[in-house]
C-alpha cells in the first residue's frame, strides 16, 4: 500500500497541475477581454463630446451630433499606408452620406501635417487636428484607420479598424451611419 502512495501523490499532483493551466487560460482570455473593453472601439460604447478645429478653422465638435443626426469619424494618420488606400472608398461614403450625417477626419498629428494631408488626398469632408495621443486614446483609436459612427446619444453604433475597400465595406458604413442618424 505504501507503494502506491508516491504514484497517488503524483497522478493528484499532476490533475492540479491540469486544474491551473486551465484557470490560468481563463484569467488570460478574461485579461485580454477586459484590456480591449478598456482599449479597443466597439458598439454601444459612450464616446467623449470634444471640440475641435478643422485644419481650415472650422470649429467642429467631435462625438456629439445633434438630435437625429450621426456622424462618421475617420481616425487617420498621414503615415499610415492603409489610411491612404481607404481614402477611394471614405470618398464613395461621403458622397453617399445624407445631410443627417456628418463625416470628419481625425488625426493626432500637427495642424500642418493633418492640413496637407487632407489636400493630398482630396478629402471631400473636414480633418481635425488633435495633436497628441489623449483625445484619439478617449476615442479607444490607438490602431487606425479607424471609423466609428456616432448616434446622437453619444453612443459608438458601429467600428471598424483596417483599410476600407471594397462595395461590401462602403455599404456597411454608409447603412450604420443612415441607421444612426434615425
Amino acid at each position: 500500500m505504501t507503494r502506491h502512495l508516491p504514484l497517488a501523490a503524483l497522478a493528484v499532483a499532476a490533475a492540479l497541475v491540469a486544474v491551473l493551466a486551465g484557470q490560468n487560460r481563463s484569467l488570460r482570455a478574461e485579461q485580454m477581454a477586459l484590456l480591449d473593453r478598456a482599449t479597443v472601439a466597439y458598439p454601444g460604447m459612450w464616446v467623449p463630446s470634444v471640440d475641435a478645429t478643422a485644419v481650415d478653422g472650422a470649429a467642429l465638435h467631435l462625438g456629439a451630433p445633434a438630435r437625429g443626426e450621426a456622424q462618421v469619424l475617420y481616425f487617420f494618420t498621414a503615415t499610415c499606408p492603409y489610411c491612404a488606400a481607404s481614402v477611394p472608398a471614405l470618398k464613395q461614403v461621403a458622397a453617399r452620406l445624407d445631410a443627417r450625417v456628418r463625416m470628419i477626419g481625425v488625426s493626432d498629428e500637427p495642424a500642418e501635417t493633418t492640413r496637407r494631408y487632407a489636400q493630398a488626398h482630396g478629402l471631400p469632408f473636414p480633418a481635425a487636428s488633435v495633436p497628441g495621443r489623449r483625445v484619439v486614446g478617449l476615442f479607444r483609436a490607438r490602431t487606425v484607420p479607424l471609423i466609428t459612427v456616432v448616434n446622437a446619444e453619444g453612443r459608438a453604433t458601429y467600428t471598424r479598424y483596417g483599410a476600407l475597400r471594397g462595395a461590401a465595406a462602403i455599404d456597411s458604413v454608409v447603412s450604420a451611419a443612415r441607421a444612426a442618424a434615425r
